[in-house]
């Protein structure tokens, strides 16, 4: 075995061997949790409690939670009413053995202190701790499952619930988290203690501290009706312009993002951006963590920015049920990125971008969109996840209509039943499939679910001649699909024909290995293309013909 692959392997091993659930989660449902943690930066230490209130959903004696063997020690928990609780911490699980069978609400609070072993690097999580000529950092990662590396929690995506979070660190230090600040108090050690608050259900993995001598740079958006929400930066010292410049569009993007998806979905607590140490960049729910090498004053971030917003809306809002359906966060915010250059450029832009996505070497996006697996990081934060994922959507647009295409998205976004929950492609396909009023299972299928391991598009050829007749001219269109031995795509494809006349479009179906279609042209045809705008990913081959002994394409 190659090295290269040994060592895949032994990532993927150790990958799987953070996640672990149990069935007994499946027995309560939480409510909030209440966490209090206090930061010893220079240790790169920390200790805290947190409170978890849970509906029990099927009665029982046994309370279950995640928590990291490598980086927590519990101390003690107790029930609400101080009743001290025993329990087993092994192999990443909390196994809490509760005092009789319990049927309805719970409240558990849990001691415990912890260590960090992140280094920051963008697969893996927990707090980082970082300190450089005398400026000390921190700041978390929790995606897709690294929460329970600093918090006992039920750390899968599909449980959501309030938090509060307090954060105690030294004077000079300010820390941020999600929802709004609720209160700021003093210690007699001189340290301070950031009490935060979402009134919004958060899952797990998008729950965030951060902390450092930040600078907060504030402004506001406002409606029409007066209402707004604040926006601030929290930004290192020295970075002050640089941030400015480089968030400058901000207000601009939020407008985009509202215009196809509806209002801001936090707009009753704000929207902001810490600066972070470390390959930490994620959209935490109201606090977008943006790595420190980003802030350039040059404006590079910005795509980067609409990336991180966007997921405000599709999987900080929706979250997806599972990490099978990362695509449903990370494809829709990467397609968003796309979108943002057409509202404020032009559809060229638009088409620039998503033929930079397409552009990549055959196979790079194989495999399916929906995950194999719900505990391997590079399953759920692929190339394919990303960029094919924004690529379904791309074709999704072409095949159903503009008009039809935004109405699908800002119905999904506004549809009681996923706000602020959970959703799967299932889900989205249901949601597509009730505004196009026809099935879709055959789009969906060939491009999310198929799992094809050697190609990731149709390899194709098409060759074209004509024959003049009565009316005009025949044109003979003939195109292959040269993969069709591995996996048959339907394609609804674009066929464009110029003559003197002028310009004829059609739209075909290919949907065989090899077929033939006969399209019409009043006078002698010039020129024929295929897919022209590229709505289709696919692989073009150069169609090599000899004719009276003469190489042709």
């Amino acid at each position: 075995m190659k090295i290269q692959l040994l060592l895949l392997l032994l990532f993927t091993l150790y990958i799987q061997s953070q996640h672990c659930y149990h069935p007994g989660m499946d027995n309560y449902d939480v409510i909030d949790y209440n966490i209090s943690i206090n930061l010893e930066l220079k240790e790169k230490s920390f200790s805290g409690n947190c409170g978890i209130t849970s509906s029990i959903l099927v009665p029982t004696d046994e309370f279950i939670l995640n928590a990291s063997n490598a980086t927590l020690t519990i101390d003690s928990i107790t029930l609400a009413d101080n009743h001290k609780l025993k329990f087993s911490h092994k192999d990443n699980l909390l196994l809490i053995k509760l005092p009789r069978i319990v049927s309805e609400k719970i409240n558990i609070n849990l001691y415990y202190n912890g260590i960090s072993d992140f280094n920051g690097e963008f697969s893996n999580g927990g707090i980082y701790f970082y300190e450089s000529d005398g400026n000390i950092r921190a700041a978390t990662s929790n995606q897709p499952f690294f929460a329970k590396k600093w918090f006992p929690c039920k750390d899968i995506p599909s449980d959501k619930a309030t938090a509060k979070i307090s954060i105690t660190v030294p004077e000079k230090l300010m820390a941020v988290s999600n929802g709004i600040l609720s209160n700021v108090t003093q210690n007699s050690n001189q340290d301070k203690t950031y009490s935060w608050e979402t009134k919004y259900p958060i899952a797990t993995c998008l729950i965030s501290i951060a902390a450092g001598e930040y600078i907060p740079l504030n402004e506001s958006y406002s409606y029409d009706d007066g209402m707004n929400f604040l926006i601030t930066y929290y930004v290192y010292p020295g970075y002050e312009e640089k941030a400015t410049e480089d968030f400058r569009n901000t207000k601009k993007m939020i407008a985009f993002l509202e215009n196809y998806f509806g209002p801001y979905p936090f707009k009753d607590e704000k929207y902001g951006i810490a600066m972070v140490a470390g390959e930490l960049t994620t959209e935490n729910q109201t606090i977008t963590s943006l790595q420190e090498s980003l802030v350039t004053g040059g404006g590079d971030a910005e795509p980067i920015l609409v990336h991180e917003l966007a997921h405000h809306w599709f999987g900080n809002m929706i979250t997806p049920t599972s990490w099978h359906h990362t695509w449903l966060s990370e494809g829709f915010a990467t397609y968003a990125q796309a979108l943002y250059y057409e509202y404020y450029i032009s559809k060229e832009t638009y088409y620039y971008v998503m033929n930079h996505f397409m552009s990549v070497e055959q196979g790079t996006y194989a495999g399916s969109v929906i995950g194999k697996s719900d505990t391997s990081f590079w399953d759920s934060f692929s190339d394919r996840v990303y960029f094919k994922g924004a690529i379904v959507l791309h074709m999704l647009r072409k095949v159903v209509g503009d008009s039809i295409f935004f109405r699908i998205l800002k119905n999904y976004t506004t549809n009681s039943k996923h706000m602020y929950k959970n959703a799967t492609t299932e889900d989205f396909i249901k949601e597509c499939e009730s505004v196009y009023g026809a099935q879709l299972d055959w789009f969906f299928n060939q491009w999310v679910y198929a799992d094809t391991d050697s190609i990731d598009r149709p390899v194709l050829t098409f060759d074209w001649n004509s024959k003049q007749n009565e009316n005009g001219y025949d044109v003979f269109v003939t195109i292959k699909q040269l993969s069709s031995h591995i996996y048959t795509y339907r394609l609804p494809i674009d066929i464009s024909i110029t003559s003197s006349d002028g310009e004829i479009d059609y739209q075909v179906i290919s949907d065989r290995g090899e077929q033939v279609f006969i399209l019409k042209c009043n006078s002698k045809p010039l020129k024929v293309e295929l897919d022209r705008e590229n709505w289709v990913f696919k692989e073009m081959k150069i169609q090599l013909r000899i004719m009276n002994n003469e190489f042709h394409f």
